[in-house]
């Protein structure tokens, strides 16, 4: 599909910026009149303004709705011998998997966000585990460590313990998750962590069909921003398909990925956010021309936002009031023009 032409860039964003400061305008991929101090300061103005634009609204286009499979136990045979170090200077071991041998694959995120990462796969013969570290296609994955002494064409083992790794972009859950309805008629009830781990102790381990999730955060070096992890319960005794609907966490503005979210209808806002914020860097707000151009549009872009926001927006996330029946906690819901969603 062919980009609106009305769709501004990081490129139209950074050279406004740099004619702004007296710099000189330059929209190229790589600009040739600025200095790299220049440069990196116009970078920085971008993307902090397009961070206050982002935190200015609860925006319908922060929260995208992804298919995650929450995928049963898979039973299968390793391809050959283990490879390690699968490259030159890596600490993991590449497995390959013989056909009719998958795990779940999604080819629209990267290879560390599926949703096997973080999980177990066990050999046959030695009864060594592994822990998956990047899932590259439905048939091929990287473990920790030497598994290059398994034994050839082994059988494997990767025990679905019923959680799931989340997409790297993930920061919230903003409702229930749905099952694919050819799959399953039912939404999965959203728990506390402490609620479905006291379940998952105090019931039989057996698979089924899953009733309850959580959302657990990640214990973080620092290295990487913090992951989360959906659990569910019981763990699945089929893969299900399900629609999470999230928040999510945004990446900032480069010349590789130049398109803000929200679309042309709000670019011309984003460029006098920029706009406002350099401006307000350099006069210390003595001259605020483009700061009431940039309210004036916010105000209309919210407004036009929510003309196309729809009418359930989620759950109450204020639990104060809330009693759990067993591990099931009572979603309180808002209204919108004083409807109740059904």
């Amino acid at each position: 599909m062919t980009e609106s032409t009305l769709s501004l860039r990081y490129h139209d964003f950074a050279g406004r910026v740099g004619e702004y400061l007296g710099y000189g305008y330059d929209d190229a991929a790589t600009p040739v009149i600025w200095t790299t101090a220049q440069a990196n300061q116009i970078d920085r103005l971008v993307n902090e303004a397009l961070l206050g634009f982002y935190a200015a609204h609860n925006w319908s286009f922060l929260h995208p709705v992804r298919t995650i499979t929450l995928w049963a136990t898979v039973d299968g045979t390793a391809d050959g011998t283990p490879t390690y170090p699968y490259a030159t200077g890596a600490t993991e071991s590449q497995i390959d998997f013989a056909t009719g041998t998958t795990i779940a694959y999604d080819s629209a995120l990267g290879a560390t966000e599926q949703s096997a990462v973080g999980r177990t796969i066990a050999f046959d013969t030695s009864g060594n585990e592994y822990t998956i570290t990047a899932v590259n296609s439905a048939s091929q994955i990287y473990v920790d460590g030497d598994a290059s002494g398994e034994t050839a064409d082994d059988g494997i083992t990767i025990t679905a313990s019923g959680d799931y790794r989340l997409p790297d972009d993930f920061g919230d859950l903003d409702e229930r998750p749905c099952f694919d309805p050819a799959q399953y008629r039912n939404q999965l009830e959203i728990v506390g962590p402490g609620a479905l781990r006291n379940t998952r102790a105090n019931t039989a381990s057996s698979a089924g069909t899953p009733q309850s999730c959580s959302v657990v955060p990640l214990a973080s070096s620092g290295v990487t921003g913090q992951r989360f992890d959906l659990q569910v319960w019981p763990a699945p005794n089929q893969d299900y398909d399900v629609g999470i609907a999230y928040t999510a966490l945004q990446n900032k503005l480069t010349t590789s990925a130049a398109y803000p979210l929200g679309g042309s209808r709000h670019s011309a806002t984003i460029l006098q956010a920029v706009l406002a914020h350099a401006e307000a860097q350099i006069n210390d707000q003595t001259n605020r021309h483009h700061r009431d151009l940039y309210d004036r549009m916010l105000a209309q872009s919210v407004r036009l936002d929510m003309e196309h926001a729809p009418e359930f927006l989620g759950r109450n996330r204020d639990r104060s009031g809330q009693r759990s029946r067993g591990i099931f906690v009572r979603a309180s819901l808002v209204t919108y023009n004083n409807i109740t969603p059904t």
